[in-house]
């Protein structure tokens, strides 16, 4: 499965806010290589499929997950 197929999503510690993490096909990374690498130590953080991942932004400072 393409890396692009995946978003990686974290809640930002300093702001509070939602982080998603667009993948590229093209980075040689897995997404969880890429997880490691750019969220910050100690925070979960969760890859989804990105057909999961709503596609109206308006709320996007509503949106939540549960796992």
């Amino acid at each position: 499965m393409p890396n692009s197929d995946k978003t990686i999503f974290y809640t930002d510690p300093t702001t509070g806010y939602l982080v998603s993490l667009a993948l590229s096909d093209n980075c040689g990374l897995t997404p969880d290589e890429i997880a490691e690498k750019d969220v910050p130590d100690g925070i979960t953080y969760y890859i989804l499929d990105t057909t999961a991942v709503p596609t109206d932004y308006d709320f996007r400072d509503a949106w939540t997950y549960t796992p």
